[in-house]
């Protein structure tokens, strides 16, 4: 049973969420309150694996709660509701929120977003998944500039002159970025050479997410001799499916989001193989021998999944959980409940389609099995889509 701490003010939202949600209370033990204040004392005195707050209260508000919670109870999944024009505040919470929901809220949603937010947090507290990691050794530290990037969006109010301020003191990120914003994936009108220019086209949100990205992909550019090949070949292929997933979505938030996490995709892969390279070339042989699934044979190689690796390494630093869901469940979104095409299913198709194009060899062994046309047809998902989506 997952236990649930809800924060609101106004009584008569409070009366409603206590009703509309009362089908819930099977699989959830619910509690409720009117202050921060009151919920930080409720969790001293027991445990909770989800809270959920409204953004603007009297005193402390919604993204004060969760910073804290963050702080004193980092396990714990933070889900914070807002009203449409509170665009600061939702800015503002982008750190420390790992799901953010407009009011007024569809208890659906509100349901599939908590169950979502949660099994991706018990996919990253796995005790396997954990004990792996900790044989890798030494992971990626995220730069000066990611940290200060981080800082922003967490505690600050954010503008566009702060970021491109940030992304322009690192001549790295700068000329990565603005290769990105200028490749054939963003279908500008013209050539962009400014980061401010750059920021205010694409959005502070998006420019964070891309720069974190180029930056942590930037870290598995060497690897040793033996592996160099497969690694390029997974940054080609990511970037591939990176396209693709962008064009299978209409909503340009949305869209931008299933970008960076198709970028990222892979780099469970980019970490084993440059952290343990005899493994990830052992898993390799045995994956196109066997003619198992990736996930299967990694279990018995490694011991873990390549994706749940990724989304652990992006958790650390900092990427929203939307994209990290993304990297999780890139060979199982079909099991991802939803009203509708997200980031995690397009990076799982786009995954798939592009991997299916491939000749044998290449990236075409990390493919789990095909794709699933339940779900393409539950998400709107046609073939003729899928065509105008590949390069």
């Amino acid at each position: 049973m997952i236990r649930i701490l809800f924060v609101e003010d106004d009584p008569v939202v409070m009366a409603n969420m206590r009703r509309s949600l009362a089908v819930m209370r099977r699989e959830w033990d619910m509690r409720f309150f009117a202050t921060a204040e009151d919920a930080l004392l409720g969790m001293a005195d027991r445990p909770f694996d989800v809270v959920v707050t409204d953004l603007a209260m009297p005193g402390m508000d919604g993204t004060e709660l969760l910073a804290l919670v963050q702080y004193q109870h980092p396990r714990v999944v933070r889900v914070l509701m807002a009203e449409p024009d509170a665009a600061g505040g939702m800015v503002r919470a982008a750190g420390v929120a790992h799901r953010i929901l407009r009011k007024p809220c569809d208890p659906s949603e509100l349901a599939f977003a908590i169950q979502r937010a949660f099994e991706l947090e018990q996919r990253l507290s796995d005790p396997d998944l954990q004990s792996m990691i900790s044989e890798v050794g030494a992971l990626p530290s995220p730069s000066l500039a990611v940290v200060r990037l981080n800082d922003l969006f967490a505690f600050d109010e954010v503008d566009v002159d702060d970021v491109a301020g940030v992304v322009s003191s690192d001549v790295g990120m700068t000329a990565k970025l603005l290769q990105v914003v200028n490749s054939a994936y963003f279908s500008l009108a013209h050539h962009i050479t400014d980061v401010r220019e750059a920021v205010s086209y694409l959005g502070l949100d998006v420019v964070r997410n891309l720069c974190v990205a180029m930056e942590l992909m930037k870290s598995f550019e060497q690897a040793p001799p033996t592996v160099q090949a497969i690694v390029d070949e997974i940054h080609e292929h990511s970037l591939t499916v990176a396209g693709v997933a962008r064009e299978l979505i209409q909503d340009r938030t949305k869209a931008n989001d299933a970008f960076v996490g198709a970028m990222l995709h892979d780099v469970g892969l980019l970490v084993l193989a440059t952290q343990l390279p005899e493994q990830f070339l052992e898993l390799r042989v045995q994956t196109m021998r066997s003619n198992l699934p990736l996930t299967e044979v990694e279990l018995e190689v490694i011991g873990a999944h390549h994706a749940d690796i990724g989304a652990h390494l992006l958790d650390l630093w900092g990427l929203p959980s939307t994209i990290v869901e993304a990297v999780a469940r890139h060979h199982d979104a079909f099991d991802v409940p939803s009203t509708g095409l997200e980031p995690v299913h397009a990076v799982h198709i786009a995954d798939a389609v592009v991997s299916g194009r491939l000749d044998a060899g290449a990236t075409a062994w990390e493919q789990d099995g095909e794709l699933s046309p339940a779900l393409l047809e539950r998400l709107g998902i046609d073939e003729r889509m899928m065509r105008l989506a590949l390069p």
